[in-house]
């Protein structure tokens, strides 16, 4: 279990396309203005559609 809340770290912009349900799941799409969320506990998945780049921890994360 753990908390996840929209950020603004790395230049990210809050915006009304994404959304955030109340058991933690993220939802959205993004522009040419980068995503950023600060959460707790465990991501237990990343899916993305289309080219994006996903880091955690400020590292780059295989999607693989």
């Amino acid at each position: 279990d753990g908390d996840v809340e929209k950020s603004t770290a790395h230049g990210a912009t809050r915006n009304g396309y994404d959304a955030i349900a109340d058991d933690g799941t993220v939802t959205g799409r993004t522009t040419n203005e980068p995503d950023s969320y600060a959460f707790t506990g465990v991501v237990e998945s990343v899916s993305v559609d289309g080219s994006a780049t996903v880091y955690a921890d400020g590292e780059a994360v295989d999607l693989r």
